[in-house]
């Protein structure tokens, strides 16, 4: 229950009767709307079928919209005119009675769920074991329930690997820019050879100096 709305609406056998009801009132509605615009003096009828036919109406309304459903963390009331919506934890009290489900909220006024009534007759002995009493009982359980949290395949997994640090690129010195260190120049090529041709000379004389 905690995770489907469960809905429930009068019984069936009530909503057949109360459909057969409303269906043979809307069927006299039209024949005294046909017999007024028909029959000499008959216009006395008209006003009486258009509020069959408004009555017949309203019944036939109650019985296929009226419904309670128990959502996860809302109560929503079907009435015949007006759907409410009540949050569980604004609930204080549910009660079986024969004009149906009497809702306390918080701070709010009672509100009553037509579509789930108890006898009269199961109220004057203190039957306690009807559908209405029954209902009522899983409402205030529904009420006290904690609020359900996302399953584990609802909730983002985050990567548990390391994070992968990439190798430091080493950088040759083919890589970098031309620097007195890495590449020379034709100039300085020139210029570092004539060096050694006169370190050579010089080493030359110095051990022709020093022979005897």
């Amino acid at each position: 229950m905690e995770d489907v709305a469960v809905t429930w609406r009068p019984p069936a056998r009530h909503r057949v009767i109360g459909l057969l009801l409303s269906v043979g009132i809307e069927a006299a509605a039209c024949v005294c709307v046909v017999q007024a615009f028909t029959e000499r003096g008959g216009w006395g009828l008209a006003p009486i079928g258009i509020l069959m036919a408004g009555i017949g109406g309203f019944f036939i309304r109650h019985v296929t919209r009226s419904s309670v459903t128990l959502d996860r963390d809302a109560l929503i009331v079907t009435n015949t005119l007006k759907t409410h919506t009540v949050p569980l934890a604004e609930i204080t009290g549910v009660s079986a009675t024969p004009n149906g489900l009497k809702i306390s909220r918080t701070a709010q006024p009672t509100l009553t769920a037509r579509a789930i009534q108890k006898s009269k007759w199961s109220v004057d002995t203190g039957n306690q074991m009807t559908r209405a009493d029954d209902i009522a009982s899983d409402i205030l359980a529904a009420r006290s329930r904690p609020i359900s949290s996302p399953s584990p395949s609802e909730t983002p997994k985050r990567s548990e690997q390391p994070p992968t640090h990439k190798p430091s690129r080493v950088v040759s010195c083919a890589d970098r820019q031309p620097t007195t260190t890495c590449a020379r120049g034709p100039a300085q090529s020139q210029h570092l050879h004539a060096v050694e041709l006169h370190r050579r000379a010089f080493l030359c004389d110095a051990a022709v100096t020093a022979s005897p």
